[in-house]
């Protein structure tokens, strides 16, 4: 399975939906927003998920959350989705998250407070994967960008593992 049908955002009283172990996985729902009263959303193995979908951040309810994939794009084409300040008002987050695809540069630090998991207390567990095809031809100003990144990210003291 590709994607899940569009038409699974109809079910509103929705409060688990457990994707693990989907290794073809590309999508979710452009409507995914919709679900309101979804409580866990686990993705674990779903190693081909290209980004989140756009309105995720509607779901304040959302306590697991165990991969958020950013959408990658260039400056001719948009990601349509997949942004860090979807995460923003997500503080119920519980356990582990593992966040991808993050970018690192001038701008990475204003899109990483943009998460805003200072304000994610239950989280236990973070892992952080950077964007493997951005050129790090120049080592300093890689080092320098992903520390940048890194300290915008400012994960809630209560952490008790991180992975980088």
């Amino acid at each position: 399975m590709e994607t899940l049908p569009n038409s699974m955002t109809n079910l509103l009283n929705l409060q688990t939906l457990k994707l693990n172990s989907c290794p073809e996985l590309r999508t979710l729902p452009r409507n995914f927003g919709k679900l309101v009263n979804l409580r866990h959303l686990e993705l674990k193995w779903c190693n081909r998920l290209t980004r989140m979908p756009n309105g995720l951040g509607k779901l304040t309810n959302l306590q697991t959350l165990s991969k958020y994939k950013l959408g990658v794009s260039s400056s001719s084409v948009p990601s349509h989705g997949g942004e860090l300040n979807e995460l923003m008002g997500l503080n119920n987050l519980k356990g582990e998250l593992e966040i991808s695809s993050l970018r690192h540069g001038k701008t990475a630090r204003l899109e990483s407070e943009s998460a805003n998991l200072k304000e994610k207390q239950h989280l236990r567990s973070l892992s952080l994967e950077w964007d493997s095809s951005v050129d790090d031809s120049d080592a300093t100003e890689a080092i320098l960008g992903y520390e940048m990144s890194l300290e915008g990210l400012q994960p809630h003291p209560n952490l008790e593992s991180l992975s980088l």
